[in-house]
């Protein structure tokens, strides 16, 4: 009669055919993982610039809009845009500081920073018809050419165009 052994157990074939497969499995996980991470990251930075982009687009456009005087100064590389308000407002002086003298810019209101990721390339004033003018009560536009620099890639460069509404008004009606 013929015997059957039977084993109980792996061999070290199977042994070693089943860490391969399942180091093969654990590296697609891993590498899923660190696909999602970096996705995440990315999504993170690119909402932090556009929040940047919207704080900074949006109180330059509500200060600007309301002036009714600009006076603009450039040192070197800073640049400082003072608004004048009509007499009943207040403040009345609201100050932009943009303050290349930082690896990365600094952009301070009255005094108080509000950006460290902004660095302006150009600040004008504009006429009605787009030419440059020397600031003051003429001015109708204020143009200003920055740039986001964030830590991780490219800087990010725009161009904010805002009308002095009181002086627009003013020229359309008088």
């Amino acid at each position: 009669m013929l015997r059957i052994k039977q084993h109980f157990g792996v061999t070290l074939v199977e042994l070693m055919i089943s860490l391969t497969l399942g180091l093969v499995v654990l590296l697609g996980v891993l590498q899923i993982f660190s696909s999602g991470q970096q996705a995440y990251n990315e999504n993170r930075r690119f909402a932090e610039l556009q929040a940047e982009i919207t704080l900074l687009q949006d109180l330059l456009n509500s200060d600007i809009r309301a002036a009714q005087s600009v006076t603009i100064v450039k040192t070197n590389d800073d640049f400082t845009l003072t608004l004048n308000y009509p007499a009943p407002s207040t403040p009345s002086v609201i100050t932009y500081q943009f303050d290349a003298g930082l690896p990365s810019g600094t952009l301070a209101r009255n005094g108080e920073v509000i950006s460290e990721m902004v660095t302006v390339t150009n600040l004008e004033c504009l006429t009605s018809s787009e030419a440059v003018v020397t600031c003051g009560v003429n001015a109708m536009q204020v143009r200003i050419n920055f740039a986001l620099v964030p830590a991780i890639g490219a800087p990010l460069q725009f161009t904010l165009a805002v009308a002095l509404r009181n002086n627009v008004l003013l020229s359309k009606f008088s």
